[in-house]
């Protein structure tokens, strides 16, 4: 290679710049599957390794997956893993409830979704407390609800409490506009068609709806809510 070869080759090398760095949480491609270990593309010319003990689950080419960038202390080889709960911080003493927090979204289960909370901590948000559709991969901005004894952390998408009420009401207000001022639903329909129609649980709604009527800007009727024109 000659020395102006060598000099463009190691100008491109220096502005790489990895996906992430050590202690972060990032969604890689799986480039080549081995016997010891899964080489990810991490945006540099070095693949970054998820060793076979540290895979969650056997992997495959092409697809992508969650990977916490790690070093080893002893080596100070820096490694992937995919097993995201089991290196998460599991001290949330730092965590109080009604805190908003980012998450990303790293699995969906017919419980909830299972998210990386601030990327450190490790959650779940149930799926009644989940009002919009997430896919893995997914980041959003989400609420801490609790914090059980046992450090795990409940999480839903809208804080906890009162404090929603008035961007819910806001959310219902636009949606009766666009409807025409009326809207087949109030307090007794079922929570799936709330939850459908507002993205926001029953609870929610009718603590909404109950602000707007008290204002005088909706009136309740036998089959919907309507507008007060």
């Amino acid at each position: 290679m000659s020395g102006k070869e060598s000099n463009v080759k190691n100008a491109w090398m220096h502005l790489q710049k990895p996906a992430g760095v050590v202690g972060d949480f990032v969604f890689l491609i799986a480039k080549d599957v081995t016997p010891f270990g899964t080489f990810m593309d991490w945006g540099l010319e070095k693949d970054l390794l998820v060793p076979g003990k540290e895979q969650q689950d056997r992997m495959a080419p092409g697809k992508k997956y969650l990977v916490k960038i790690c070093r080893d202390n002893r080596t100070n080889r820096v490694y992937g893993t995919t097993q995201i709960s089991a290196n998460c911080d599991k001290n949330t003493g730092d965590l109080k409830a009604g805190q908003q927090v980012d998450l990303i979204v790293h699995a969906i289960t017919p419980i909830g979704i299972m998210a990386v909370v601030d990327n450190r901590y490790y959650g779940m948000m149930y799926a009644n407390e989940t009002y919009q559709k997430l896919f893995i991969g997914d980041t959003c901005k989400g609420y801490i609800m609790r914090i059980r004894e046992d450090g795990k952390i409940d999480l839903s998408m809208k804080k906890p409490g009162y404090s929603s009420v008035p961007k819910s009401a806001e959310v219902i207000l636009y949606r009766l506009n666009k409807s025409g001022g009326f809207i087949l639903c109030h307090d007794k329909s079922p929570p799936e068609e709330i939850r459908k129609r507002f993205s926001m649980s029953k609870k929610e709604f009718k603590r909404a709806v109950g602000s707007l009527y008290k204002k005088r800007l909706i009136e309740l009727k036998d089959n919907g809510i309507g507008l007060i024109k």
